[in-house]
C-alpha cells in the first residue's frame, strides 16, 4: 500500500494556490481579470503597431518581447482556473486514469480511455513519477505549460517560417487572445495533445525541406504525425491529411525517395510500437474492441447511439459550431471565410500565385476541411472538440493572408493603395472582431464559487464522504455508471479500466464484450468498493432514477458477481449504492 496519497483533490501546494488567487480576488470573470484581459490584448495591438513599422526603437520590434508578453498573458489569464474543483467528467476521468496508470503502467488493461487515447492519459502520470500529487490543479497546470503555450510557439514560428513576421504577428495575437480565454480550455481534456502535435506538426512542416536535413529529421516528422492516431481516433483523419501534405511538399521540393519513406516510417513506428506492445501482453482483442470498433461506432459507420449521419445533419453540425460558443465564434468564422477566400484563389488565381502559394492554400483548406468534419462528425454536442481546430483555422487564416499578398503584389499600379487599405482598415477590423469581441463576450463565462477549492471549501459530495468510511486513498473502487469525480473526490484508483460504463449500459453490439469485460477487471483487481451511481453526470446521461432501467440488477453477468463477493453497505438517496467487499474474499 503506497502512504502518499496519489489523488488528493486538497494537497496542499493547490489549496494554497487556490487561496492565493482567491485572497487577491483574481478570478476568471472577475474586474482584475478583466482589467489583466485587457491590458494584455492593448500591448499586444501596441507591440503589432510597433513591429508592422521599419523604424522606431528596436527593442519594442523584439523577438522576445512580442513571444514574452503573449506566453506571459495567456499563463497569467489562464491562471484562475487552478481555483475550481470539478468542471468535466473528462477531466476527472483522465485524472484517475493517469494515476491507475502510475500504479499499473498497462494501456488497454488497466486504463482505457475509450474515445480518447493513451497520449490523453499517459502523460499525465508524470506528475506521480516526479513526486507530484494529481489534483485538478496539477492536470490543468500540465495543460497550460506543456501543450497550450508550446503549441502557441510552435504555431506561431510555423507561419514566421512560412509566410514572413508580419503574417505571423497578425494571426497569432487574436489566437493567443482566444487561448487566454476560452472556456473550453478550462478543463483538461482530450484535445490537448491534439492541439500540441498539430502547432508541432505544422512548425516541423514549415521547414525548409530543400535544406540538408538529415534522414532522421523526416523520420521525426514522421512520428509526430503518426502519434495522432493516439492522441485521439477522432484525430486520425487530421493526420492522414498533414501526412499528405508533408509527402507533397518533400516530393515537390525534392522529389527523392529517401526522405519521403523515412517520413513514411516515421509515420508508422507508433503503430509499430504499440503493435509489439500488444503482442506481448496478448491485449489485440481489447485493443480491436474498444479502441478501434467502439471508435467507429461513435464516429458513426455503425450509427452506435442510432443517429443518422446525412449530409444536411452534418452542415447543420457545422453552422452550429460556428456560432454557439462566444469565444471561439468569430474565430471560427474567420476560418469559414479564410477557406472560402482560399478556395476562390484555387479556382481563379492558381497560375498568378504560382506553384509553391497553389499548394500551400490547396493543403490549407483540405487541412482544415477534414478538420471540421473530426469536430463535427460524431454530432454530439461537446464542444471542447473545437479545440481541435484552433490551429487549423490559424494556418488557413496565414496561408490566405499570404495568398491575398501575393495576388496584391503582382496587381496594377493601384497595389499599393491595395496594401494601404488592407494594413490600415482589414486588419484592424480582423483583430477587432476577433480579440476584443471574445475578450468582451468571455465575461459573462465565469463559474460559481460553489466550485471553488480551497482552505474556506468542502466540495466533496455526501456520497463520496460516505464511501470513504470503507475505502482508504489509493484502494480500488469501481463504478457502474457516470460519476468520475468520484474518483477525485475519494482519492481511489479505477477497479475497472473504464472510468464509467456508458457503453456496458447501452444497447451497443460490443454491450457484451464490455459486461463480461467488466467482470473480467472485478476479478482481476478485487476493488475494495463497487458503487452504482446515478448521481451528476450520471444522473443526466441514464436518468435520476435510472436504476429501475440500468441498475446493476438489470445486467445479470455483473450483478451475479457483485451479489456474491459484495456487500450492500449504504444506499444513498435512492441514487446511489455502495457494495463493499467481502472479508472472505479480500
Amino acid at each position: 500500500m503506497l502512504v502518499q496519497a496519489i489523488i488528493d483533490m486538497d494537497s496542499s501546494w493547490a489549496t494554497q494556490i487556490a487561496d492565493w488567487l482567491q485572497q487577491l480576488g483574481y478570478l476568471r470573470g472577475g474586474r482584475k481579470w478583466i482589467a489583466v484581459a485587457v491590458a494584455f490584448n492593448a500591448l499586444w495591438l501596441l507591440l503589432l503597431y510597433f513591429r508592422q513599422k521599419t523604424s522606431g526603437a528596436s527593442w519594442l520590434r523584439s523577438d522576445v518581447l512580442f513571444l514574452g508578453s503573449l506566453l506571459l498573458g495567456v499563463c497569467l489569464l489562464r491562471l484562475p482556473v487552478l481555483t475550481y474543483a470539478h468542471l468535466d467528467v473528462d477531466e476527472s476521468d483522465w485524472l484517475v486514469g493517469a494515476a491507475t496508470f502510475y500504479t499499473d503502467p498497462y494501456f488497454w488493461l488497466s486504463v482505457d480511455g475509450t474515445t480518447s487515447g493513451p497520449l490523453s492519459i499517459i502523460p499525465l502520470s508524470l506528475i506521480p513519477l516526479l513526486g507530484g500529487t494529481l489534483s485538478y490543479t496539477a492536470v490543468r497546470l500540465f495543460a497550460i505549460t506543456l501543450y497550450i503555450l508550446p503549441a502557441l510557439l510552435f504555431l506561431y514560428l510555423a507561419v514566421r517560417n512560412s509566410y514572413g513576421i508580419r503574417i505571423a504577428d497578425i494571426v497569432v495575437i487574436p489566437l493567443a487572445s482566444i487561448m487566454a480565454i476560452a472556456q473550453n480550455l478550462n478543463a483538461y481534456n482530450g484535445e490537448f495533445a491534439i492541439l500540441f502535435l498539430t502547432a508541432l506538426s505544422f512548425y516541423l512542416y514549415s521547414k525548409d525541406f530543400t535544406g540538408r536535413y538529415s534522414t532522421l529529421f523526416y523520420w521525426g516528422a514522421g512520428f509526430v504525425v503518426g502519434m495522432f492516431a493516439y492522441s485521439k481516433p477522432q484525430a486520425i483523419p487530421l493526420g492522414m491529411i498533414i501526412a499528405v501534405g508533408y509527402l507533397w511538399k518533400i516530393w515537390s521540393t525534392q522529389g527523392q525517395l529517401r526522405p519521403a519513406a523515412a517520413f513514411v516510417v516515421g509515420g508508422l513506428s507508433p503503430s509499430l510500437l504499440v503493435a509489439l506492445y500488444l503482442t506481448l501482453n496478448g491485449l489485440w482483442e481489447d485493443f480491436i474492441n474498444s479502441y478501434i470498433l467502439n471508435n467507429l461506432f461513435y464516429g458513426g459507420v455503425e450509427g452506435a447511439y442510432s443517429n443518422t449521419y446525412s449530409f444536411g445533419m452534418i452542415i447543420s453540425k457545422m453552422l452550429d459550431y460556428l456560432t454557439s460558443q462566444p469565444e471561439y465564434s468569430f474565430w471560427m468564422l474567420t476560418g469559414l471565410l479564410s477557406f472560402l477566400l482560399g478556395v476562390v484563389m484555387l479556382l481563379t488565381q492558381r497560375f498568378a500565385l504560382g506553384r509553391y502559394l497553389s499548394r500551400e492554400l490547396a493543403f490549407a483548406a483540405l487541412m482544415l476541411a477534414v478538420a471540421f468534419f473530426c469536430t463535427v462528425k460524431p454530432l454530439t454536442f461537446f464542444y471542447h472538440y473545437q479545440n481541435m481546430l484552433l490551429v487549423p483555422v490559424a494556418w488557413m487564416c496565414a496561408t490566405a493572408a499570404a495568398c491575398v499578398y501575393q495576388l496584391v503584389q503582382l496587381g496594377s499600379e493601384g497595389s499599393g493603395q491595395v496594401r494601404a487599405f488592407m494594413g490600415r482598415v482589414v486588419v484592424p477590423i480582423f483583430l477587432i472582431i476577433t480579440v476584443w469581441f471574445s475578450t468582451i463576450q468571455s465575461v459573462q463565462h465565469n463559474v460559481g464559487t460553489t466550485s471553488f477549492i480551497g482552505t474556506k471549501y468542502d466540495i466533496r459530495s455526501k456520497e463520496a464522504k460516505i464511501i470513504s468510511r470503507y475505502a482508504r486513498p489509493n484502494e480500488k473502487m469501481a463504478t457502474w455508471g457516470w460519476n468520475t469525480p468520484l474518483f477525485v473526490d475519494t482519492g481511489l484508483l479505477q477497479g475497472t479500466r473504464d472510468g464509467h460504463t456508458h457503453y456496458h449500459m447501452s444497447p451497443i453490439k460490443l454491450q457484451s464484450y464490455y459486461l463480461e469485460r467488466y467482470v473480467e477487471d472485478l476479478k482481476r483487481n478485487k476493488p475494495k468498493v463497487v458503487v452504482e451511481t446515478f448521481q451528476g453526470y450520471s444522473a443526466l446521461t441514464f436518468g435520476a432514477d435510472g436504476r429501475g432501467e440500468f441498475g446493476l440488477e438489470n445486467y445479470p453477468v455483473v450483478y451475479n458477481y457483485v451479489k456474491e463477493h459484495y456487500e450492500l453497505k449504504a444506499d444513498i438517496d435512492g441514487k446511489t449504492r455502495v457494495f463493499v467487499r467481502k472479508s472472505a474474499d479480500s
